[in-house]
């Protein structure tokens, strides 16, 4: 019967959204920040008091919204009109509608009154009974239709004034153009990795034009480090390649020193904009400095790129293929392809031994054989860099994995400084293995020191093993 229709049509809606609610929260769990907007956390916030109900503030605002936002006040003179002049049947219909309406903004007291555009999921209530009493003053027998029609217009007029007074200035004003920070994201965080932001407070623009993933902390958690550190733990697998800090964030020192221990970043911002510095992982600061340093329309923003950093970028090939080189290469398998450096690599013997010298900086580049997953090297200073009046100020060696996007996943690294440091003398022996295997280029360099002085920093490989 009616009743059962009745409760047919009210209870489907209630459990759709009740199985909704129960959704939505478990997708929010998911995300530790996410656990901050389920609808328990959210309840106080959502609901409001009985306090804030009985207020005259809260009403003076839900009037406002009402007769700014919904239904202007000649709206509201044709609504009041039709109750009066419509037939039974329009006029319990108005009303009907009339009195459904405060339902939305009597449960979620707090929302409908901190956020105008929340009436709109029970506006069109109102609306409904400002149709219904108008279709009734146009139906009143005694009415001259004219009366009922200028009756109408005036209401209709009300709501368009309404409309030009609130949201017509959004509806006019252009959008803003993307965020010059997000393209910067996009260029310096490769597509399988993400981003994280702090001080863009609710900001969903940055991963939506950047198109990555991001982890943008609410500025009333971003001191959270515990709840950070589980939100990176979360990332399964992905890297937080690049963070963006605007506001107080950029000069906090005491949030950054903590954002550092849970993420390895550069030890500045590679970049700095005028509402963003840019840090990126330690790991991908050279595959940063070759994106930056290989355009020069970023606009309105300064390149910090560290010169430690920049020395590292190696344009000057040799091609070790060529016999003159791969004839000699036999202490290493499989044979390097390439080597990187503005010095060619040359060939000694040290105690009897053949081995392969270099003038830092250099790189030897290998392609890894199929399903190889461990290394085995020998390297060290060439002893003549630091006796016989020579004074080398020490070198960086380094192994790494040059991945496909251009990070370099550090596999060793170690300073020598063996005019100062006797331990530092003779061979350094680096040994490597994982679980899975390689899938980039792996490069065995010699850096030069912080302070880029690269005189009589001369190296040597004595063996170099990938298996």
């Amino acid at each position: 019967g009616p009743v059962g229709r009745a409760w047919l049509a009210a209870g489907i809606p209630l459990l759709a959204g009740l199985a909704w609610v129960g959704y939505s929260d478990h997708v929010k769990e998911l995300n530790p920040y996410g656990a901050i907007l389920t609808s328990d956390s959210l309840r106080a916030f959502n609901l409001g008091s009985i306090d804030q109900r009985l207020s005259y503030e809260w009403w003076r605002g839900i009037g406002y919204i009402t007769f700014h936002s919904v239904l202007s006040v000649p709206g509201l003179i044709v609504l009041l009109a039709g109750l009066v002049l419509a037939g039974t049947r329009h006029r319990l219909l108005a009303a009907a509608c009339l009195l459904a309406y405060p339902g939305g903004f009597l449960v979620f007291a707090n929302l409908y009154y901190i956020h105008d555009y929340y009436s709109y999921a029970s506006g069109f209530l109102l609306l409904a009974a400002f149709g219904i009493a108008a279709a009734g003053v146009l139906r009143h027998h005694r009415l001259h239709r004219s009366i009922g029609l200028a009756l109408i217009g005036l209401g209709l007029g009300g709501q368009v004034y309404a409309f030009f007074t609130s949201y017509h200035g959004f509806h006019r004003r252009p959008n803003p153009p993307p965020p010059a920070v997000a393209d910067m994201i996009r260029q310096l965080t490769p597509s399988a990795d993400a981003f994280a932001g702090f001080g863009f407070d609710w900001v969903s623009l940055l991963p939506y034009y950047a198109e990555r993933r991001g982890l943008l902390p609410f500025n009333s958690h971003a001191r959270d480090y515990e709840r950070l550190g589980r939100s990176l733990a979360a990332l399964d697998g992905r890297r937080i390649a690049t963070v963006a800090l605007t506001d107080h964030y950029r000069y906090d020192h005491t949030f950054l020193y903590n954002l550092r221990s849970l993420i390895p970043l550069t030890p500045e911002p590679v970049v700095r904009m005028p509402d963003a510095d840019i840090y990126v992982h330690r790991d991908r600061a050279v595959a940063a400095a070759q994106i930056l340093l290989s355009r020069d329309d970023w606009g309105e923003v300064e390149l910090n790129l560290d010169q430690q950093i920049v020395s590292l970028l190696l344009d000057q090939e040799h091609d070790l293929r060529l016999p003159r080189y791969a004839d000699n290469l036999t202490m290493m398998s499989p044979l390097p392809h390439l080597a990187k450096g503005d010095y060619e690599i040359g060939f000694i013997r040290i105690d009897g031994t053949a081995v392969v010298s270099t003038q830092a900086p250099t790189e030897l580049h290998f392609r890894p054989p199929p399903g190889s997953r461990s290394i085995e090297a020998v390297g060290g200073m060439v002893p003549g860099s630091y006796s016989d009046g020579n004074t080398t100020p020490g070198v960086v060696i380094r192994v790494f994995e040059e991945l496909p996007d251009g990070t370099r996943r550090t596999l060793f690294e170690r300073m020598l400084t063996p005019l100062t440091e006797p331990d530092d003398r003779g061979d350094v022996t680096i040994t490597h293995t994982q679980d899975t295997p390689f899938t980039g280029t792996l490069v065995f360099a010699y850096h030069a020191i912080p302070t880029g002085d690269v005189s009589f920093s001369w190296g040597y490989w004595k063996r170099i093993a990938i298996r």
